[in-house]
């Protein structure tokens, strides 16, 4: 197992409040210092050096957008939940832009500050001072946080999502009863953000593939609601049908980023949602024509003077 660290918003428990004050600075200041140091080793020892890039000057409770720095792992993180989910018959979570903003920000915060706890903290003169508690660095960013994971040192998706399954403290928040998740990596910082807005109903192609190299796709639509409609792309849109969560689908057969919307309504309820998806195969779109432009007017001057007879 990779040198690493866990833990969940609600689940952890001290060995007993006389000691609560002194296991919490241990593991807030001492446990990541000495996982960057081990990451270090290991790093150079595969060629890479894992810290060698500066982390941001934060400070305060998040509002910044830190730079992506690895699409991928965050991506697989989203995908791995929801494989997970779908193990247990549960319905699958939406990555969402906002939520990832606030968990990518709390990685980069723990490693720039060197700590370990779900709370935002500020370095000064050295000494870790709490700016904000968890949820109020994520409201920062969106409206309705529900439980969020945090774990260093973990060097792969797999990793990292095998040992938060494992947790009795984290794999609940993974199989808990939300619509929309964050994922954020920073340097083998990870976090994971939970939550639902209770006026937005996800739309989910394929449980949040990215990619998918067949047509025909599952589509998930949250929400309770007596009917609804759907299209491909910009296309028009189709016949109002009863709604249901769970439903088969056609993507428009041309490879690129395919996108399907639908409209919900119940009496004069009414919604609409989104998805993309990568498709890799297909027709190529058709090109563009170019405009041809219109043939040159050649006046005569012969022709269009007017004759004046003197």
């Amino acid at each position: 197992m990779d040198t690493a660290l866990l833990r969940g918003q609600i689940g952890w428990k001290s060995p007993g409040s006389r000691f609560k004050p002194a296991v919490r600075r241990f593991q807030r200041v001492c446990l990541p210092l000495i996982g960057a140091i081990i990451l270090s080793i290991v790093g150079s020892k595969a060629g890479r050096i894992l810290i060698a890039t500066a982390a941001p000057n934060f400070t305060g409770c998040g509002g910044e957008q830190v730079t992506v720095i690895n699409a991928d792992f965050e991506a697989q993180v989203a995908e791995l939940v929801n494989i997970r989910r779908a193990e247990q018959g549960l319905p699958p979570m939406k990555l969402v832009d906002t939520l990832g903003n606030a968990a990518r920000y709390h990685a980069a915060d723990l490693r720039q500050d060197h700590y370990f706890d779900h709370d935002t903290y500020d370095r000064i003169n050295g000494d870790l001072a709490q700016v904000c508690a968890w949820y109020e660095r994520i409201l920062v960013y969106y409206p309705s946080p529900r439980a969020e994971n945090i774990a260093s040192g973990y060097t792969s998706p797999e990793s990292v999502m095998a040992d938060w399954m494992n947790s009795a403290s984290h794999r609940p928040n993974i199989l808990g009863n939300n619509r929309e998740l964050g994922v954020g990596f920073y340097e083998n910082r990870w976090v994971q953000d939970f939550g639902t807005r209770s006026d937005v109903y996800p739309l989910l192609i394929n449980a949040e593939a990215r990619q998918t190299d067949i047509f025909d796709v599952t589509l998930y639509i949250y929400g309770t609601w007596q009917e609804m409609r759907l299209r491909n792309d910009a296309d028009a849109w189709g016949e109002w049908i009863p709604f249901s969560s769970e439903t088969d689908w056609t993507l428009n057969a041309v490879a690129g980023l395919r996108t399907v919307e639908v409209e919900l309504r119940s009496g004069v309820k009414t919604a609409t949602s989104s998805d993309s998806i990568e498709l890799t195969t297909g027709e190529a779109p058709a090109p563009t024509p170019t405009p041809t432009p219109p043939p040159p007017v050649n006046l005569d001057l012969k022709t269009f003077l007017p004759m004046v007879e003197r």
